[in-house]
C-alpha cells in the first residue's frame, strides 16, 4: 500500500498556522466542489464554474491524481483548496508554472503564502532539473499578487494579450522563483520595461541574461 505523503507547515499560533499539502483523493470530491462552485474564486480561472458533482470526479480522477505536483491545500486533512506546479518539457523543462485556488472562506488569512512558501521551499530538490518556478496573474488580481510577493517572488512586469480567460484577451503579470536571483539582470529588466516592443521576435543579450519579446508582446527574465 502506497504511503499518504503529506507537507506540513505552522507559523504562529492561530486556527489557520496549521496547514498541510497532500494529494488529493476522490473523497476530497464535496470539499472541491466549495471553491470549484464558487464564482469569487474561479472569476480569474480559465474554466467556469463547475455544476456537478460528476465533473469534479471525473477532473479529480483523470486530471488531478495523474498530475506529478497537484496538491490539495488542507487544514486538519480536510481539503480547502489547490495548488500545483506544472514542468515544461523538452529544453524548457528547467522552467514551472505555479497555480493555486482557496476557498474563499479562508482568504485573507495568510493559508495561500503559507501553501505557496511550501512548495517554493521543496520543488527545486524535489524536481533537480527545475530552475525557475513562475506564476502568471492576471492584472486585477491583486490577492494573488500579494500571495506571491510575501512568499518571495519577483515581478517581472505585465504580458500584454497573453490569456484568454473565458473568451476575453487578458493582460498578465509575471512573477517568478529562482533557485539564484541575479541582481544584473533585475537591472536589465528595470531598463527594458520601459519600452514599447512591436509584434516580432527579439532577442537581447546582456549581463550574461537572454530576454525574450514573443509575438503577444510579453517578456521574460531566464537565468
Amino acid at each position: 500500500m502506497e504511503t499518504r505523503s503529506t507537507e506540513t507547515f505552522q507559523d504562529g499560533g492561530d486556527e489557520f498556522s496549521v496547514i498541510c499539502l497532500r494529494k488529493f483523493e476522490l473523497s476530497d470530491v464535496d470539499n472541491f466542489m466549495v471553491w470549484a462552485t464558487d464564482e469569487r474564486v474561479t472569476r480569474f480561472c480559465r474554466f467556469n464554474p463547475y455544476t456537478s458533482r460528476e465533473q469534479a470526479i471525473d477532473y479529480i480522477k483523470n486530471t488531478v491524481i495523474p498530475h506529478p505536483y497537484f496538491r490539495a491545500i488542507c487544514l486538519k486533512d480536510r481539503a480547502i483548496g489547490a495548488i500545483s506546479v506544472t514542468s515544461n518539457s523538452g529544453e524548457d523543462r528547467c522552467r514551472g508554472e505555479l497555480g493555486y485556488l482557496l476557498a474563499a472562506k479562508y482568504w485573507g488569512k495568510g493559508i495561500a503564502a503559507r501553501a505557496v512558501k511550501m512548495v517554493a521551499s521543496s520543488i527545486f530538490s524535489e524536481w533537480p532539473h527545475l530552475e525557475r518556478l513562475e506564476a502568471l496573474v492576471d492584472v486585477e488580481n491583486t490577492g494573488s499578487q500579494r500571495v506571491l510577493e510575501k512568499a518571495g517572488f519577483v515581478r517581472e512586469g505585465v504580458l500584454r494579450k497573453y490569456a484568454i480567460q473565458k473568451g476575453r484577451t487578458r493582460d498578465m503579470i509575471g512573477k517568478n522563483k529562482r533557485c539564484q536571483d541575479g541582481a544584473a539582470a533585475l537591472e536589465v529588466w528595470d531598463k527594458l520595461e520601459e519600452f514599447s516592443w512591436s509584434n516580432h521576435m527579439l532577442e537581447v543579450l546582456d549581463v550574461g541574461t537572454l530576454l525574450q519579446v514573443s509575438f503577444w508582446k510579453s517578456y521574460t527574465l531566464i537565468l
